[in-house]
């Protein structure tokens, strides 16, 4: 009888070695990986912006900021612009009266050949902490993906990452109501 049992807790045993030594691996994997490539941390900016760009800007001062798009589409006071083959990079609203910016949506896994930020370190450098929270959505495939919240001056920048929480998926711009 007690056989059995000591041969069960052997293998118990030695499952769990194996299983925590690839786990012990992986991370030290993953802190080389972390040590090799520092974060550096920026400060929260005064005015939010998006390279430079920031609400109340007109639409010229898009191009002027993040040049000239291939294809541009308007519906009413939206704009889309395209700036590669496969989808659209940048989403303006303009205020009706005045034609200038309230909300700016960036896509920079379609602007490649534009310095935006691309990475949960490139928005650390530009943007500090998240100020204003961490939000979790769903994003393609029905998986989960977080999102850092920036509020300064009434206006507030989103910031969506990708699921493996590394890529900007997506940044908005915008006035808080």
């Amino acid at each position: 009888m007690k056989k059995p049992i000591y041969l069960m807790l052997s293998f118990f045993l030695l499952v769990f070695v194996g299983c925590t030594e690839n786990v012990t691996k992986e991370n030290v994997e993953e802190s080389e990986l972390e040590e090799s490539t520092p974060v550096v941390v920026g400060d929260l900016p005064e005015v939010l912006h998006i390279n430079g760009f920031t609400l109340g800007q007109v639409f010229e001062d898009v191009m002027d900021t993040f040049g000239q798009p291939l294809k541009s589409d308007q519906l009413d006071n939206s704009h889309s612009l395209t700036y590669a083959d496969d989808g659209v990079g940048i989403r303006i609203n303009l205020a009706e009266q005045s034609k200038k910016v309230i909300k700016l949506y960036v896509y920079p896994p379609y602007m490649e050949t534009i310095n935006l930020p691309k990475t949960k370190n490139d928005i650390l450098a530009a943007y500090g902490q998240p100020n204003e929270g961490i939000v979790t959505n769903t994003c393609g495939n029905n998986e989960r993906c977080d999102g850092w919240v920036y509020e300064v001056n009434g206006e507030q920048l989103i910031v969506q990452f990708d699921s493996e929480g590394v890529h900007v998926q997506y940044l908005i711009l915008e006035k808080i109501n």
